[in-house]
This record gives structure tokens, C-alpha cells and sequence, in this order.
């Protein structure tokens, strides 16, 4: 059997977008602190100085494109099925899926005209070697914006064309074995891939992205997207024992999802406009380990009358007690004793 598939679903928007442009919501401003008096209050004449601003966000300084179309996806799937016996059914399954219109902030205030190229002392590094990504050890040239620019807001939420080329494929082989001689089969193998530029959202320029940038066009491009996991093998199976003792097991393996490690740099290493978050490395040069999980049950059926039926089961979940780290914080500590990532978190492990 052969199964080909074409769909386009577009991409329904809740109230984040309406939010971005919402005059009266979240909004601030950031002003730099100059302890005239040397009191160690902040006095409003001592920071709120045209001068002194370095970031805006929310608020009215962010609009909608009136032009801006809405985002949408595609995807085709191939699909070829076949019994090999009777009980037996194998498939395969080819898919493609990519977005359009995808949405992100440009700063219009601003042009990449206005940042310059700077050598830049991260802000926690003490060490000589300050032009260096101190992940790689590659030079990382960091881009500065024009002080007269640094209060210039006039956020705009619009298509990004660059985002156009991400796209996911992906193959599926399944196995399926239909319930005979007591025992059943459901297994499958994934091979896939999600690849493209990188984007941070559009939902709040303290968190989001701004396409103006320079410094956040570092490392965007060639990144694994949506914590992709290249390979992923499951596998489910039941066999009844006699006197109607079941039992069923079930394995899974995915790739570890991919690791994006990015450094604050700011103000003390000669940044003016403030800090910025730079990715030192595209997602999936680095992954996090490999996931192997297996349970497993076993379970009685006591027929009381044609009516009531009782099954005790007992589950045995991560029977090999596994601890693999599924989660890590991203972000590079430049200090010789630090430069690490720290762990989140690991599957449970009690079984």
C-alpha cells in the first residue's frame, strides 16, 4: 500500500502577539546608575537621565507591520506498507515539513550600519586571551552600537525571510505484529533532522530576539531546531505466560538533544549598548547523552463472573535505574573553574 500526503496548516496567534504591541503592557526602561552624592540611594535626578537609558522594552516602542503575512506550514509525507506474512506489517515513511512568514522583532530605529566590530573582554573573564570564544577558542568578534543610537526603539514585529529555509525530514520504519501465539509486536526507527537559522521568538524584546542585531547573528545559522533528537528507536512487546500471567516490555532510545551554550557579555567588557547574549556555538556541535529507557510489567487476570474481571499489575519503570542527564544549563561561565555547563535534572530513578 502507498500513501502520499500534502497539508498546509497555519499557525493560529493567541494574545502574545497582540501583547507585543499593547500600549499599556509590560513595559520598562533601563537607566544607568551615577551615585552623585555617594549616599547609596538612587535619587530620581541621579538615573533618570536621557543620557544615561540603555534599553527599552514593551509598551508602545513596538508595533505590528501592517504588511506582515501570516505564518504558515507545509508538509508531505511518502508512505509504503506491506504485509510480509500474515501477521507481520512493515512500513516506511518519509516526511517533509517547513514554515513560512515565521515571525521575529527588527529594531527600524537602527540599521547594521550602526554596530561596529569590537574586541570584547567578557564580563567574568580575568584571563589574556580576551578576544577568543572561550568555548572554542576561536576569535569571536563582537559587534558595538553607535552611542547616539543606544536610546533609538522603534521595535517592529514582522516575516523574517531568513527563516524561510528551516526545514524538518525525517524517516520512519515501523514493524507491527498483531496479537497471535500470546504474544504481539509494535516497533519503530526514526532518522530525522530539523535544521535552519535559529530564532528566539518575538513575545518580549527582554527575552526575544531583534533581527537588527549583529550580535545575535553569531553562530544563528546551522543549528538543530526544536530539540531534535537524530535517531529514536521504540519498541513495545507483550507475551502471556501460562496460567494467564502477562507481561509486557517496553525500550526506548532517543539521541541526546542538542546543547546551544551561549555567554553573557556586557557593559564591563566594553559593550556600551548593554548586555548581550551570544551563541558560541550553533545547537547540535554538542549533545547532551543519549536516553536508553526500559520498563517493564507483569500482570494477572482473575476472571470472578462473566461481568467482573480483576487484573493486579506491577510496574517496574527505569529498570536499569538509569541516570542520564536530560537537561543542562546553557550558559558558558568564562572562569577557569567554571567553564562548564552546570546539570538541571535526570530521569527519575527509583524503580
Amino acid at each position: 500500500m502507498v500513501r502520499l500526503s500534502y497539508g498546509r496548516f497555519y499557525i493560529m496567534q493567541g494574545t502574545g502577539l497582540a501583547e507585543t504591541s499593547n500600549p499599556v503592557g509590560f513595559a520598562g526602561l533601563g537607566y544607568t546608575w551615577i551615585d552623585s552624592n555617594k549616599d547609596g540611594i538612587p535619587q530620581q535626578s541621579e538615573w533618570m537621565v536621557p543620557s544615561q537609558q540603555v534599553f527599552a522594552f514593551g509598551g508602545s516602542s513596538t508595533h505590528i507591520d501592517s504588511n506582515m503575512s501570516r505564518p504558515y506550514s507545509e508538509q508531505i509525507s511518502a508512505a509504503y506498507e506491506k504485509r510480509l506474512w500474515r501477521d507481520l506489517r512493515v512500513g516506511v515513511t518519509y516526511y517533509y515539513r517547513t514554515k513560512k512568514h515565521l515571525i521575529g522583532i527588527e529594531n527600524s530605529a537602527v540599521s547594521a550600519s550602526d554596530y561596529t566590530p569590537i574586541t570584547l573582554l567578557p564580563t567574568r573573564t580575568m584571563s589574556r586571551n580576551r578576544s577568543k570564544n572561550g568555548l572554542t577558542g576561536q576569535p569571536l568578534t563582537l559587534y558595538n552600537l553607535n552611542p547616539a543610537k543606544q536610546t533609538n526603539f522603534n521595535f517592529v514585529v514582522t516575516n523574517i525571510p531568513k527563516l524561510d529555509d528551516n526545514a524538518y525530514h525525517g524517516v520512519e520504519f515501523t514493524a507491527v505484529k498483531r496479537l497471535s501465539n500470546k504474544w504481539q509486536l509494535l516497533a519503530g526507527f526514526t532518522v530525522q533532522r530539523q535544521k535552519g537559522v535559529y530564532g528566539r521568538g518575538f513575545s518580549d524584546q527582554a527575552t526575544s530576539d531583534n533581527f537588527t542585531d549583529p550580535n545575535n547573528d553569531i553562530n544563528r545559522n546551522n543549528n538543530y531546531l526544536n530539540s531534535d533528537a537524530t535517531y529514536i528507536f521504540k519498541v513495545d512487546s507483550s507475551y502471556e505466560f501460562p496460567w494467564k500471567i502477562g507481561t509486557s516490555v517496553n525500550f526506548q532510545h532517543y539521541t541526546g538533544l542538542p546543547i546551544q551554550p551561549v555567554e553573557i557579555f556586557g557593559t564591563n567588557g566594553g559593550l556600551t549598548q548593554g548586555t548581550e547574549t551570544v551563541i558560541l556555538q550553533p545547537a547540535g556541535i554538542q549533545r547532551l547523552p543519549s536516553v536508553n529507557m526500559l520498563n517493564f510489567r507483569i500482570s494477572r487476570e482473575f476472571v470472578l463472573n462473566d461481568r467482573w474481571h480483576v487484573i493486579p499489575a506491577v510496574d517496574f519503570f527505569n529498570l536499569t535505574n538509569a541516570q542520564t542527564t536530560v537537561g543542562e544549563n546553557n550558559f558558558f561561565d568564562p572562569t577557569p573553574a567554571n567553564n562548564t555547563y552546570l546539570k538541571l535534572f535526570s530521569p527519575s530513578t527509583r524503580s
